[in-house]
């Protein structure tokens, strides 16, 4: 009885461990997070318009008009000018709507 050469026997083995270690390196691989990239500038983005429907803050507020006030009761100008007696928050945001300017103007909205 003749034996057989245990060398090429050997070498297939770790083929064969390399192979299934690949395989597994590859499917759980697939499973792990990818990250987003981490561009620091935008791109392919408008300028900065309200009106534009680009979203290129995270806060979309950043990029509106500043606040404008308006006759409660229709009469007068579309913007009367009154915007720096608005009630606001320490945030900047209103608190009253409609207001009555202490200059003695109609109420605003």
């Amino acid at each position: 009885m003749k034996m057989k050469d245990p060398i090429p026997l050997i070498r297939s083995h770790k083929r064969v461990k390399w192979i299934v270690l690949a395989i597994v390196v590859l499917i759980l691989g697939g499973f792990l997070p990818v990250s987003a990239g981490g561009l620091t500038v935008g791109m392919n983005l408008n300028s900065v318009r309200d009106w534009m429907p680009d979203h290129v803050f995270v806060d979309v507020f950043m990029k509106s008009r500043d606040w404008l006030t308006r006759n409660a009761d229709g009469s007068g100008a579309w913007d009367s000018g009154k915007e720096l007696y608005i009630p606001k928050d320490a945030s900047g945001w209103p608190t009253q709507v409609p207001f009555s300017p202490p200059d003695g103007s109609p109420p605003q909205i």
